[in-house]
């Protein structure tokens, strides 16, 4: 495809959400990416940058896993954390059935819930347990020993 006819339907898109010349209305369209290093600088280059304040420093704070994106699965949790986190924003003015609050309320805690823990966290962790089992082991035979003279 033509760079031209490549800029022109992404144009179509980011405006109506749709690549069909016939859908007319503007939305908001959110774009999810995860590895968009690329993709952001095509459309740099095409002059189709989207705003990308949506995630702000803000909203990422409370966020777990952030901090360690490419380890165990965090940069698609926090992907479809974001997912979560941009839909339910869209609709904070909304009247929510008291089921409908019950899920709300389940989701956020999803988008809040920490994030897989990446293989040295899980080395590590796995470390400190089997450390501190073989201590209080040693602690109850100690006292075992010591309870029996």
């Amino acid at each position: 495809m033509e760079e031209n006819k490549v800029k022109d339907l992404l144009q179509r898109v980011l405006r109506t959400g749709s690549p069909f010349p016939q859908s007319t209305e503007t939305r908001q369209v959110i774009l999810i990416a995860n590895g968009i290093f690329h993709d952001l600088f095509n459309l740099r280059k095409m002059e189709l940058m989207p705003d990308l304040s949506v995630l702000s420093k803000k909203r990422r704070e409370h966020v777990s896993g952030y901090d360690s994106l490419h380890h165990g699965g965090n940069d698609s949790n926090l992907t479809l954390k974001a997912i979560i986190m941009l839909t339910l924003e869209s609709r904070k003015n909304f009247s929510w059935t008291p089921e409908q609050n019950q899920n709300r309320a389940l989701l956020l805690s999803v988008v809040r819930g920490a994030a897989p823990l990446a293989e040295w966290q899980l080395r590590k962790t796995t470390k400190e347990a089997t450390i501190a089992q073989k201590k209080a082991f040693q602690r109850n035979e100690v006292q075992h020993v010591g309870g029996q003279r």
